[in-house]
C-alpha cells in the first residue's frame, strides 16, 4: 500500500513551477510600469527636450528626453540595430532561463527585472522615435548630471547590482575532491 502525498505540503515540482513563473510575472510588471510612466511623460510633456518639475532642487528633475542610442547616447544612428540586438538578447535569455538562473530565487528575480527592462526599451526602439528617458539626476546644475534614464534602465541596473551582491555574498560551492597523484616508484 502506497501513501498518498499530502495535499497541504507543496511538492518540489510545484515550487519550481512558481519559481519559474516569477521572472515572467516580474518582467510583465516592469514592462507595464515602464510603458505607463513613459505614456505619462508623453502626456505631460509631449515635446522631447522638455524640462518638467524639479522634484529635489539641485538634485532631481523630471524631463522628457528621447535617446535614439544606447547608454549615454552611443550608437544613436543605429536605433533599429539596437532594437534587433535587444530582441535577440531577450530571446536568448528566455531560451536559456534554466541554465542561467540555476533555479535560484535571487537569479530568477534578476531575470525578471532584466527581461522587463530589455522589453521596455526594445518597445521604444521599435515603436517610438527613441527610448524615452525622464528621470534626471544632477548636482547643483545641469552641467554636473547623470544621463536621464527610465524604469527599464533602473530594472537593468538593479539586475547588475543584485547579481554582483549575490556573487560576493554567495558561499563558494565545495570543489570536487581530486585523487592525489600516484607516488613515483622508487628506483
Amino acid at each position: 500500500m502506497t501513501a498518498e502525498p499530502s495535499k497541504d505540503v507543496p511538492s518540489a515540482s510545484s515550487n519550481l513551477t512558481k519559481l519559474q513563473r516569477l521572472p515572467g510575472l516580474l518582467a510583465i510588471i516592469v514592462f507595464l510600469l515602464d510603458q505607463a510612466t513613459k505614456q505619462l511623460v508623453l502626456h505631460l510633456w509631449p515635446t522631447p527636450g522638455s524640462i518638467g518639475p524639479t522634484v529635489i532642487p539641485g538634485f532631481f528633475t523630471l524631463v522628457h528626453f528621447q535617446n535614439r542610442g544606447a547608454a549615454w547616447g552611443m550608437f544613436s544612428q543605429h536605433t533599429w540595430l539596437l532594437g534587433c540586438l535587444s530582441a535577440a538578447a531577450f530571446l536568448l535569455l528566455a531560451y536559456f532561463f534554466d541554465r542561467l538562473t540555476e533555479r535560484r530565487p535571487v537569479l530568477c528575480l534578476c531575470y525578471g527585472l532584466l527581461l522587463g527592462g530589455i522589453a521596455g526599451n526594445m518597445f521604444d526602439r521599435f515603436f517610438r522615435p527613441g527610448v524615452i528617458d525622464f528621470l534626471f539626476f544632477y548636482f547643483r546644475d545641469f552641467n554636473h548630471a547623470w544621463p536621464a534614464f527610465n524604469v527599464a534602465d533602473s530594472a537593468i541596473t538593479c539586475t547588475i547590482i543584485l547579481i554582483l551582491i549575490d556573487g560576493l555574498c554567495r558561499p563558494n560551492s565545495p570543489k570536487p575532491e581530486t585523487e592525489a597523484p600516484a607516488e613515483p616508484p622508487n628506483a
